[in-house]
C-alpha cells in the first residue's frame, strides 16, 4: 500500500489530462480481469493484475488522473479506507463506494490478450502482452531479451538454461 500513497505523494503533478494509450489497454485489461476474478472469487490473482497496473504507472511517464481514479475504484474492494482517503485527496464530493463499478472496452481489453511472464532465477523481472495465438519458444526468447528489466539482470552473466511454459511463462535460468 505505501506505493500506492507513494505514486499519488510523489507522483501528483505527473496527473494530466492527456491519455497513455499504451495505459489505457492495460488498465481496460485489468478492469476485465479483476472483475472476472472478483465474481470467481480469484482474489490473490486479481491483487496481482492491479500490482501490474502500479508497476506500470511507477513506470510511466504520464498517467491521467481518470486512469488514476480507475485504478482507486479497481483497489477499493481490497482496502477501502485507504482508498477512500486517496479518493478524496483528489477533491472528489461523492464516496468511492457510491461510483459505479468501472467497466471496460472490449476492444482495448483485447489487445495483445495474452501476457508472457519474464522471470530471472524465478523473479519476475517483467512481462510482455502479445496477441499472437501461440508464441514459440524462439519467438518469447526475443520478446523477452528486450526488455530492459531484463537485459540488466542477465548482462554479462552466462545463461544455464531456459525453461519456458508455452504462452504463460519464460524462465532464464543464471
Amino acid at each position: 500500500m505505501g506505493r500506492i500513497w507513494k505514486l499519488q505523494d510523489s507522483n501528483s503533478s505527473i496527473f494530466s489530462k492527456s491519455q497513455n494509450k499504451k495505459l489505457d489497454i492495460l488498465i481496460n485489461k485489468t478492469i476485465k480481469k479483476v472483475s472476472e476474478d472478483i465474481e470467481g472469487m480469484r482474489f490473490n490473482t486479481a491483487v496481482s493484475a492491479m500490482m501490474i497496473l502500479v508497476n506500470e504507472f511507477e513506470k510511466a511517464p504520464v498517467v491521467s488522473r481518470d486512469q488514476y481514479k480507475l485504478f482507486l475504484q479497481l483497489l477499493a474492494p481490497f482496502t477501502p479506507h485507504i482508498c477512500e482517503e486517496l479518493w478524496s485527496s483528489l477533491e472528489e464530493k461523492k464516496p468511492i463506494q457510491l461510483n459505479p463499478w468501472p467497466t471496460f472496452d472490449a476492444k482495448l481489453a483485447n489487445v495483445g490478450s495474452k501476457v508472457l511472464v519474464i522471470q530471472v532465477n524465478g523473479k519476475t523481472r517483467g512481462s510482455v502482452f502479445f496477441s499472437e495465438e501461440s508464441l514459440t519458444e524462439s519467438q518469447a526468447k526475443q520478446k523477452a531479451f528486450k526488455l530492459n528489466d531484463v537485459k540488466k539482470w542477465i548482462e554479462g552473466k552466462q545463461i544455464k538454461r531456459i525453461v519456458y511454459v508455452a504462452n504463460r511463462l519464460l524462465n532464464i535460468v543464471l
